[in-house]
């Protein structure tokens, strides 16, 4: 949010660039102040500045309202940075996009990882959580990464060490058993490193699940490595870690802010139900996709309402997410458009219960969850409104010119079975 003084306003001009245009200059009005400045912040948490070009219009801004605009994002910048920071890696996401770069041993590999985790965050942050997926032999991830990863042949398991230089990452990342192993290897690298020669210094970084100890979790600071007991947790999936971090550093560590890296569906999912439950006292709530790309948590959890964002990981959940299994070729953005639509008190209420309630799956429950996915499988003109899914299923398949059976809905007993 930028509050523009009155005397900057009224000095504000654009000048016209192109072969297409005169050189006259414009005045600006607030509407055009907020193009501009849209045009230029995609990261909120960084204080390089591009040039200013209003989007809409190919206008550029002369260097006396460069060097206004310039001074109001510093004032935000200032304020921003005031804020004690916590920022929440999902390991893989961090090291799929960081990658192997050619003839790179996994020595230099720890080194540059290690050097990113704590440089591409913002300003003044010295608490950084790196949580990583568990890849056990019996675990969702295997089960998962052998579902994905199908191939007539077995894939490679390669040894880790110092001196080795990395393969492809294509063909590493394929075998589960070579993601806990690079896993595995970071974290106990940067413990022995630390305690060797401290290089964190005053940075905080917290460790967990990584580690072949299915539960611990440590913190690497100023040549220390210390097991933090609130943080042990037997969760396979880093995308319920990261939460745990978050809150963790919330309650623990009195930060007013927590950016999430990640690009998961889950993990947003799961941060607007936390920011308005466990999170709701916590001012800021970011998650970052990609390198400039962040979603104002605590604005869209704010904007939702707390009975909304309650309810959506059910939502999620009877969409299909990586736990569950998930009907075929419907978006997130119909069922959440459908939920919107349609009556589901009783989900609400079920979600709102907390996990203290009972958690029964009762009749009115599994009705509204039938018939939000009725919605989501017809159109208004179908007319199928109180229908069962097998004749919404029967509907389709004779209205269809597709032949593909899973693009059906499914029958009302694997419904069932999918809602349990």
């Amino acid at each position: 949010m930028y509050i523009i003084d009155h005397r900057v306003n009224n000095k504000l001009f654009l000048k016209t660039v192109g072969p297409m245009c005169n050189d006259a200059c414009h005045r600006l009005g607030i509407v055009m102040i907020v193009k501009v400045m849209a045009a230029m912040e995609t990261n909120p948490f960084t204080t390089r500045i591009e040039s200013l070009i209003n989007v809409s219009t190919g206008q550029c801004a002369e260097p006396e309202v460069r060097d206004h605009l310039t001074h109001v994002r510093e004032i935000g910048i200032s304020a921003l940075s005031e804020r004690k920071t916590a920022v929440i890696i999902d390991a893989m996401y961090a090291v799929q996009h960081w990658s192997f770069h050619k003839d790179e041993t996994f020595g230099d590999i720890a080194q540059r990882y290690k050097k990113n985790l704590l440089n591409d965050i913002p300003d003044g942050t010295t608490i950084v959580h790196f949580c990583c997926d568990r890849y056990d032999q019996l675990g969702l991830k295997s089960s998962e990464q052998q579902h994905r990863y199908n191939r007539s042949r077995p894939a490679r398991q390669f040894e880790i060490s110092d001196q080795f230089k990395a393969p492809d990452p294509q063909e590493f990342f394929s075998l589960s058993a070579n993601k806990a192993g690079f896993l595995n290897y970071l974290c106990e690298t940067w413990c022995q490193e630390e305690i060797k020669g401290p290089s964190i210094r005053a940075s905080q970084l917290y460790l967990g699940g990584g580690f072949k100890e299915e539960t611990k979790s440590v913190l690497v600071t100023d040549g220390r490595v210390t097991e933090v007991a609130d943080l042990e947790s037997s969760q396979q999936e880093a995308d319920t870690r990261v939460i745990l971090h978050s809150v963790y550093s919330f309650q623990h560590e009195a930060v007013n802010r927590v950016v999430i890296h990640a690009n998961d569906t889950d993990v947003i999912v799961m941060a607007i139900y936390y920011a308005a439950s466990l999170l709701k006292y916590l001012p800021e709530l970011w998650v970052r996709t990609s390198l400039d790309n962040y979603l104002a948590i605590h604005e869209i959890a704010a904007a939702l309402g707390p009975t909304t964002c309650i309810s959506l990981p059910f939502v999620h959940s009877l969409s299909g997410r990586d736990t569950t299994s998930y009907p075929y070729f419907t978006g997130k953005k119909t069922w959440f458009n459908k939920a919107k639509e349609t009556n589901i008190s009783s989900l609400e209420d079920y979600a709102e219960g907390g996990a203290e309630a009972s958690k029964q799956i009762t009749d009115d429950l599994i009705a509204q969850s039938k018939q939000l996915m009725i919605a989501v499988y017809s159109n208004k003109c179908d007319n199928l409104v109180g229908s069962s899914l097998t004749n919404v299923r029967v509907h389709k398949f004779l209205n269809s010119k597709s032949t593909l059976l899973k693009l059906l809905p499914p029958t009302d007993s694997a419904f069932e079975q999918h809602l349990s």
